[in-house]
C-alpha cells in the first residue's frame, strides 16, 4: 500500500487520541515501509505485532532486535513465516 492509500485509509481516524500501534500479518506482508514510515510521521510507536492468527500466540511485545530481524527478512525477499517463533506456520 502506498503512503498516499495509507494516509487516506487512516484519516479517518485522525483525531483519535492513538497511543501506539499494533502491526498484525508482519509474516504476509511483502513490505511495510508505508505504515512504518506514518507511525514515524506520527510520533506512534509500535507496541505489538502479530505473526500468525492465533491470539494471543502470535501477539509479540514490538521489541527493536524482532523488528530489525522481520525487517531484514522482508528486504532480502525471505518469507518472515519460516521464522523459527511462527509457530503458525509449523516453522
Amino acid at each position: 500500500m502506498s503512503d498516499k492509500s495509507l494516509s487516506t485509509v487512516l484519516a479517518p481516524y485522525a483525531d483519535l487520541p492513538l497511543a501506539g500501534a499494533i502491526l498484525s500479518k508482519v509474516d504476509e506482508a511483502p513490505a511495510f515501509g508505508g505504515a512504518l514510515e506514518w507511525l514515524a510521521q506520527h510520533h506512534l510507536p509500535i507496541a505489538y505485532y502479530s505473526d500468525g492468527q492465533k491470539v494471543p500466540e502470535d501477539l509479540h511485545e514490538a521489541r527493536w532486535d524482532a523488528l530489525i530481524h522481520i525487517l531484514q527478512s522482508v528486504s532480502a525477499g525471505d518469507a518472515v513465516a519460516s521464522t523459527a517463533h511462527n509457530r503458525y506456520h509449523g516453522a
